[in-house]
């Protein structure tokens, strides 16, 4: 028995120093974890990025079903509880089915899913400020926009920041847009508003959270190089979450995560299918909590993502709604038309009346429209409403516009012309005259330096009142694609006037048949007086032109006549050919006759071919030549080059030479006349010219030449009517 016992007591005393040392060991557990706790917190973060109001889902290119709000609310609620729930931007639109209730469904979604906090997108403020102001009344997380300011109070249309806790933490929220909003948005939509620095809005955001916070979120919506940009110039925001930059829609190919040299870390999502997790483990230190690890990754919305029921129902409502508001059949077209985008365009041109039209691609969905069109067909293909405006532009600019287009790498920007042919560098069927002045017929949106193609137009109406690219459509659908009020396009019959006068000091040298030196170096002062009339259509050019030349030469101290010219032209020319055939006929006199000679008056007729190459264009004909002063006839080759081009910004260069060479009299005659202008305020020019009078005649023996170099001052006035 006292053995037993012995052994028993053995056994009981072992057990106990088990259960002591379980109980120390979970004791000291308890103390740890506690102690780490206590040193030691771990913030989730999700977030959204261009949801572009993609309420349903979608189908990638596996045919595999992806996004679609359902699923991503589900993902949302289902997360860690006290995760912070964020988006980048681009929430409402532009997606139809979400702009229908002006994002009224997507917002409501949104408030089920948690959200704390938005920042606005380009595509949100394109839903409208008064639509915004309703969507923030109804929403339970704040919209974020620290540099949208109301010009009129110069403060900030919604809130610069917010603050929420989190696991004990205090963090900061705050967002910035970028300032290329104002070339994505419609003008309309930012009428009273500017976007200020995104620099100088998060510094004054760190003003007012410091001392207050102990982690700070930017959400931005911008460029992927502006966010890095910003990110650099403002190392005491802890992390930025990135909306409105684009890349591979695939994670293994887009940039999700950048974490830059001072720190900072930047994460994004590849879009709507997508949710960002960011973990961020928080340290307490003397001076306060901060970052100590942050880790980043992706989580796909798919097929595979539970739906949630009430969210499906929400959106299954709000579709029903949605289709039976556009099942209407509005009218059938007589022809397909596979490229809607061109076909607005046309409607652009014929229902304003003007010359020609232009409209960037991101405004209307490539679509196809043919036979029976819906309602939900016109509805699809608006991507945006907009006003059609009419813009006056020299064709110079306009050239300009167009070559910039083709180097637009994004295709909603690249442009989309009626009434310009490529091909033939024509406008309506006639020649692109780069110095014409042209009606164009446009959006508001461009015309307002929307995508950065124009700056400072002004705008009119079109002649029928307020006419948008939503009406001009419809009305054409219901019509077979065609307006009712509209006639062929205009501007393929023009009369056009130009007119421009100079005056200019100019040195002299004359040299006659058998003179002296006449006038070698003498000050002349001398006014000219250029003119030209045409009548133009697709497939001929007849055109008058006047030129008159007058100047007084110093000699002896008094001003004597020197040059007295006047020139006339009428030019025809067939140019549905290239080489276009010709037509001319010259006329040269002067107003008063010289002394020891008759008054000159010549007359030539001449005929041939007329081409391009580039800026320089060639005449190249049979002419005939009759000099009334001296009684006689000459037959020979005539050649006028003409070439102009731009030096500089506002610096032209017109040279010009007509030459004519006589084969029977070996007789060599060159008129060349070279201008360089540069364009003052209004319609004033500073002009330096330099003109080449040459005549060789082999039967005198002599060289008749004149030459003129001077610098004036000129105005050039002019007119056209299109039909």
């Amino acid at each position: 028995m006292m053995a037993g016992s012995v052994a028993g007591h053995r056994v009981v005393y072992r057990r106990s120093l088990w259960a002591l040392w379980v109980a120390l060991t979970s004791l000291f557990c308890a103390v740890a974890e506690a102690t780490e706790t206590a040193a030691h917190r771990n913030l989730v973060i999700l977030h959204t990025d261009n949801l572009e109001g993609r309420l349903l889902s979608w189908l990638d290119t596996d045919d595999v079903a992806i996004g679609g709000m359902a699923r991503t609310v589900h993902l949302l609620r289902a997360t860690d509880e006290g995760a912070l729930i964020l988006d980048g931007g681009d929430a409402i639109g532009p997606a139809l089915l979400s702009r229908y209730d002006r994002g009224r469904t997507m917002f409501r979604l949104m408030n089920r899913s948690g959200y704390d906090g938005l920042v606005l997108g380009n595509h949100d403020l394109a839903a409208g400020l008064d639509s915004l102001r309703e969507r923030a009344r109804e929403a339970q997380f704040p919209l974020l926009a620290a540099n949208l300011i109301d010009e009129e109070t110069d403060a900030a249309v919604f809130p610069t920041y917010a603050i929420v806790e989190r696991q004990g933490l205090r963090i900061g929220l705050t967002g910035v847009l970028s300032p290329e909003f104002v070339e994505l948005v419609h003008p309309l939509e930012l009428t009273g508003l500017r976007i200020a620095s995104p620099e100088d809005a998060l510094r004054t955001v760190l003003d007012s959270l410091k001392g207050r916070v102990d982690f700070t979120i930017a959400l931005v919506h911008m460029r992927y190089e502006e966010v890095l940009g910003l990110a650099q110039q403002s190392p005491e925001i802890d992390l930025f979450i990135a909306g409105g930059y684009r890349g591979s829609t695939t994670i293994d190919q887009f940039i999700h995560t950048v974490q830059l040299a001072n720190g900072n870390r930047v994460v994004s999502t590849p879009g709507s299918s997508f949710i960002g997790r960011v973990e961020v483990t928080m340290e307490q230190a003397e001076t306060g909590w901060r970052p100590l690890a942050m880790r980043a990754g992706l989580q796909q919305v798919n097929a595979a993502t539970t739906v949630d029921d009430t969210a499906r129902q929400w959106i299954e409502t709000h579709r029903a709604r949605f289709l039976a508001s556009r099942s209407e059949v509005i009218g059938m077209l007589d022809e397909e038309h596979e490229d809607a985008v061109q076909f607005v365009a046309q409607l652009m041109q014929a229902g304003a009346g003007a010359e020609l039209a232009m409209i960037n691609r991101g405004t209307l969905r490539p679509l196809a429209l043919s036979g029976d069109v819906r309602l939900s067909g016109l509805d699809s293909l608006m991507r945006f409403e907009d006003d059609i405006v009419i813009v006056r532009m020299q064709g110079s600019e306009l050239e300009e516009i167009i070559e910039e287009s083709r180097q637009r790498g994004r295709e909603s920007q690249q442009l989309v012309f009626a009434g310009y042919d490529q091909d033939e560098d024509s406008i309506n069927g006639r020649p692109f005259d780069k110095s014409e002045t042209f009606q164009v017929a446009t959006t508001r949106f461009l015309a307002h330096g929307g995508d950065g193609y124009m700056k400072g137009k002004d705008v009119a109406e079109p002649r029928r009142g307020r006419l948008t690219l939503r009406g001009v459509t419809l009305e054409a659908i219901r019509h077979g694609g065609a307006l009712p009020w509209a006639t062929r396009p205009r501007g393929r019959n023009a009369w056009k006037t130009h007119w421009e006068g100079d005056m200019a000091m100019s040195l002299h040298n004359a040299k006659g048949f058998g003179d002296a030196d006449d006038g070698q170096g003498s000050l002349a002062w001398n006014g000219k007086l250029e003119g030209r009339g045409s009548h133009e259509t697709p497939n001929r050019v007849f055109g008058l032109d006047f030129r008159t030349r007058y100047s007084q030469v110093l000699e002896s101290g008094a001003l004597e006549e020197k040059s007295d010219r006047v020139d006339g032209k009428m030019l025809f020319t067939w140019h549905r050919m290239d080489p276009a055939p010709f037509f001319a006929v010259d006329l040269e006199t002067e107003w008063t006759a010289r002394e020891r000679r008759d008054r000159v008056f010549t007359m030539r007729g001449s005929s041939g071919l007329e081409t391009e190459f580039g800026e320089l264009g060639v005449r190249l004909g049979l002419g005939i030549e009759h000099d009334f002063a001296k009684r006689e006839s000459r037959l020979g080759v005539e050649m006028v080059p003409e070439y102009s081009f731009k030096l500089f910004e506002k610096v032209k260069v017109d040279l010009e030479a007509e030459v004519f060479y006589a084969a029977v009299e070996n007789r060599l005659s060159i008129d060349n006349q070279n201008k360089l202008k540069v364009e003052l305020p209004g319609n004033l020019k500073l002009t330096a010219d330099a003109d080449l009078k040459f005549d060789w005649d082999e039967l005198e023996r002599g060289l008749e030449s004149e030459v003129q170099v001077g610098l004036g001052i000129g105005y050039e006035w002019g007119g056209k009517l299109a039909r």
